[in-house]
């Protein structure tokens, strides 16, 4: 049992050690797109820090976001308006506390804001315009 536990312990102490070196990696090479000019490098970067929850705290959309719990945290994500914000908190989360509550309510909104954007219509709409056509 012993073995065990020193396993399990090994092995999340190398997980956090090539995680932070992936972000390390990535936020280094996003500052030097920066620094070089190359905007679309910098975004491509910068997407990939999103999407893996690379992106550090002082960067998300929340302040102070790792402090609140999981009713201020999905109260603070509910006022957020655009896809890029959601998909950052999002990131992070599932990266540092994955709290479902949290997740489940990024994922929703951002379903919202999606649905919004693209203009997805209604079952009645669909309906109507299916009557309309006929």
């Amino acid at each position: 049992e012993e073995l065990a536990t020193r396993s399990a312990r090994a092995a999340d102490e190398l997980t956090q050690t090539v995680t932070a070196g992936r972000d390390a990696g990535l936020a280094k090479a996003e500052e030097l797109a920066v620094r070089e000019g190359d905007t679309s490098r910098a975004k491509t970067v910068r997407r990939a820090r999103t999407r893996v929850g690379g992106l550090t705290a002082s960067e998300l959309p929340i302040p102070a976001y790792p402090t609140k719990n999981v009713a201020d945290a999905v109260a603070a994500i509910q006022a957020l308006t655009t896809a890029a914000d959601l998909q950052a908190v999002l990131g992070f989360e599932e990266a540092h506390k994955n709290r479902r509550g949290v997740v489940s309510a990024t994922q929703a909104h951002l379903a919202t804001i999606a649905k919004d954007v693209v203009a997805i219509p209604t079952t009645d709409a669909t309906e109507t315009g299916a009557a309309s056509t006929s």
